[in-house]
């Protein structure tokens, strides 16, 4: 079973994407954000699809993620080829991934890191 995340600050197009792919029976969507896509780019998704194409291309980036490939946008290369050249602007924690910043707020919050990682569901030495 393939397991897919929706990101989309739509509601409705998020729907639509989800009835798209469960309509595959070999596709599962585990869950659905309103944002956060290129963050989860940096936790280690492995694909990212704007809303600029058809259905099947979707279900096809899907399946080549899948087979261990990667699939990003046209338009989403564009834009990440673009800010490689530029300074990053924001706080430092907006750089980490997600899995990162908990562990993050663990510390800050006074938790060992035995009880991160129990927290977590992760070994200590991760």
């Amino acid at each position: 079973m393939i397991r897919v995340l929706i990101a989309d600050d739509h509601p409705i197009v998020r729907a639509a994407l989800r009835r798209i792919a469960e309509d595959d029976r070999g596709i599962a969507v585990t869950g659905e954000v309103a944002s956060g896509a290129v963050r989860a780019l940096r936790g280690g998704a492995a694909g990212y699809l704007t809303k600029d194409h058809s259905p099947d291309q979707l279900l096809d980036a899907i399946r080549r993620v899948h087979r261990g490939g990667r699939y990003v946008s046209p338009t989403l290369a564009e834009r990440l080829a673009a800010q490689l050249g530029e300074e990053f602007v924001g706080a430092p924690h907006e750089r980490l991934a997600d899995r990162e910043f908990d562990v993050l707020r663990g510390l800050g919050a006074g938790c060992t890191v035995i009880e991160i990682a129990r927290e977590l569901g992760l070994s200590p030495k991760t």
